[in-house]
C-alpha cells in the first residue's frame, strides 16, 4: 500500500481578529479668555478619562485635534467609547462642551470656556460687580436685622 501525504485543506479560514474599532475624532478652535496654566483639551466617558490632548497655536488662535478610542467589544475590559456614549471634554479642569460617540466620525467642535459658564447658570451669568454688590446689600441687611432684632428684644425685657 502507497500512502499518499496532503495537507488538509479546511473550506473555513482560520478565523482573523476583527480589526480595531475606530475612534470617534474631534477638532476644532478653543476660546479661552485666561490661556495660563495647562491647556489640554481632555474627554471623559462615564467619569474615566479617555483623550488627552495639548493645545496648539495656529493662526493666533488655540486649536485642538483629539481621537477618543472605541471600546474593543471583543474583550471584557472598556477600553473607550461605544455608539450613543456621552463624551465630556474639558478644559483647564472645566466642563467646555459634551459630544455623542461614533466611530468614525470626524466632528469639528469649537470650545469656548465662557458659555459653559452661561448654560451652568441657566443662561444668566451676573458679571463680577453686581455679585459682589449683592454681597454687600446682603450683608447690610443682615447686620441691620441682627441689630433691629437686638434692640427690640433688650426693650421687650426693661418694660416687663
Amino acid at each position: 500500500m502507497l500512502a499518499i501525504a496532503s495537507p488538509i485543506v479546511s473550506a473555513h479560514p482560520a478565523a482573523q481578529p476583527a480589526p480595531p474599532p475606530l475612534p470617534a475624532s474631534f477638532y476644532g478652535t478653543v476660546t479661552v479668555e485666561d490661556p495660563g496654566g495647562e491647556l489640554v483639551v481632555v474627554a471623559v466617558i462615564g467619569g474615566v478619562e479617555y483623550a488627552r490632548q495639548p493645545l496648539a497655536m495656529h493662526d493666533g488662535q488655540w486649536i485642538y485635534t483629539l481621537k477618543v478610542p472605541a471600546d474593543n467589544p471583543s474583550t471584557p475590559e472598556i477600553e473607550g467609547g461605544r455608539l450613543g456614549d456621552t463624551i465630556t471634554f474639558y478644559v483647564k479642569e472645566r466642563v467646555v462642551a459634551s459630544a455623542n460617540w461614533q466611530g468614525g466620525s470626524n466632528t469639528r467642535l469649537d470650545l469656548k470656556i465662557e458659555q459653559v459658564a452661561l448654560a451652568q447658570a441657566g443662561g444668566r451669568a451676573l458679571p463680577v460687580p453686581w455679585l459682589l454688590a449683592g454681597l454687600i446689600v446682603l450683608l447690610v441687611l443682615t447686620i441691620f436685622i441682627l441689630f433691629w432684632r437686638r434692640r427690640r428684644l433688650s426693650g421687650a425685657g426693661v418694660s416687663a
